[in-house]
Order: structure tokens, then C-alpha cells, then sequence
């Protein structure tokens, strides 16, 4: 997951959030026009835990170690062109 290693060189911190909407891969032939009906069905519940999270995640206090844990770019080749 690239993303994972790009937060961790910017210090950022990270969390993932997953829907999982076909708990029993391959027991079921599942058509796309289901899926798509269960994520919009759940769309607007996703993005009130999101914006949840986001308005009760205080922007100035840092309690963890994202920043401390900073890890050097992997990209140097490209970095050190510019």
C-alpha cells in the first residue's frame, strides 16, 4: 500500500477505513450492480463516520510519534534532480 510508506516519510499520521461488502469471497456469485447498491445504500452512514472522525480530531494537539518516526524518501534519485 503506497500510501502507507508516503505518510510515513512526511511524518503524517494515518488511519485506514475498510467496507467490506462480501464477507464470504467465492461462496456467492455477487453481481456488480449488488455491490454497487450496498455502497450506495451505506454511502451517506461512511461519510458521517469520516466527517465524525475528522471534526473530533483536534488539529493542533500531537500526541503520537507519526512525526517522530519520519523515515528518509525513498525517492532520492528523483528529489535530488530538482
Amino acid at each position: 500500500v503506497p500510501e502507507v510508506y508516503l505518510a510515513r516519510e512526511i511524518g503524517a499520521c494515518y488511519a485506514n477505513v475498510s467496507f467490506v461488502v462480501n464477507y464470504g469471497e467465492g461462496l456467492k456469485v455477487w453481481s456488480h450492480d449488488v455491490m454497487r447498491e450496498i455502497f450506495f445504500d451505506d454511502a451517506n452512514l461512511i461519510g458521517n463516520i469520516l466527517i465524525h472522525t475528522i471534526e473530533h480530531t483536534p488539529a493542533d494537539e500531537c500526541s503520537c510519534q507519526c512525526r517522530a518516526l519520519r523515515k528518509e524518501t525513498l525517492l532520492k534519485e528523483i528529489y535530488a534532480a530538482e
